[in-house]
């Protein structure tokens, strides 16, 4: 019998938490703004594994989406109803438009973000005669949307005019195509109004790379634990260790509060004390 690589492999866990332990970090840098960050916030449902809140009343929810396998982020996934793990799903733009309305009158500025280390898709997808219409590579329509965002006023000023009215029939082609999938996008965040899916749409970011691995992840907070505080790659493991052991009172429902402060970073690490010894 061939072996289940995949039984009781907890790297979407880790990979979700070190995404977290690298905003904890920016609680120490004094330049960052950052003044709580939590994982897994309860009262949000989609853009809920890692919430950062700054101190000019700004936020950042971010939602993290690991794969072990070769999957790509693709226009399907974000914008459309689809199946995964054999379950049908709504379009994961729906929850993510409907936290970020939850939240956005108490800020000054609402930032949905995807974290994945999933490819950005590169190929169109065209369903089954009858079941719908082509949808785009997400890596060349969310640049081409993006663009179209930068510059409208409202929402309807998105219209990839220059494609479709381009003297060559495929980019003509294809920028009716975006269009029909833009239109698509709005119809899956219907309790945003207008002026709301444009903030939505202009804020929402996708950080997507293969190399936004675990390892890496690990070496992104090693190097960052080294800057701050200033000490060698011995004393780094050190405080690695800490900062991973705090994460059983970070990531628990019988956690006593949520938000981890700039105090209850320093505190995973050392004495306050000590902590004001290696800014001297």
């Amino acid at each position: 019998m061939e072996d289940n690589k995949l039984a009781g492999i907890g790297d979407a866990y880790w990979f979700e938490w070190y995404v977290g332990l690298e905003k904890v970090l920016e609680l120490l840098n004094p330049d960052s703004g950052v003044v709580g960050v939590t994982l897994q916030a309860s009262k949000q449902q989609g853009l809920d594994d890692v919430v950062v809140r700054y101190d000019n009343k700004k936020l950042e929810c971010i939602q993290v989406k690991h794969t072990r396998k070769d999957n790509a982020l693709t226009y399907t996934f974000l914008f459309c109803n689809h199946t995964e793990n054999g379950k049908t799903k709504p379009a994961c733009i729906k929850e993510y438009s409907d936290d970020w309305k939850g939240v956005k009158d108490i800020y000054r500025q609402c930032v949905p973000i995807i974290y994945t280390n999933r490819k950005i898709g590169n190929k169109n997808y065209t369903p089954a005669k009858g079941k719908g219409y082509k949808r785009p590579a997400l890596k060349d329509f969310w640049i081409a949307l993006k663009e179209e965002l930068n510059t409208a006023e409202s929402i309807s000023d998105v219209q990839f005019f220059k494609m479709v009215r381009h003297s060559k029939a495929s980019e003509r082609e294809k920028g009716t195509m975006y269009k029909i999938a833009f239109d698509n996008i709005l119809r899956q965040m219907p309790l945003l109004s207008d002026d709301e899916k444009l903030i939505f749409l202009k804020e929402f970011q996708i950080y997507s790379d293969e190399e936004n691995d675990l390892e890496n992840l690990k070496k992104l907070v090693s190097e960052k634990l080294a800057y701050l505080l200033n000490v060698n790659k011995r004393q780094c493991e050190k405080y690695h260790d800490r900062l991973v052991r705090k994460l059983s009172d970070w990531t628990v429902s019988t956690r006593a509060e949520e938000e981890i402060t700039k105090e209850q970073g320093i505190s995973a690490l050392f004495s306050f004390s000590a902590f004001l010894c290696t800014l001297s």
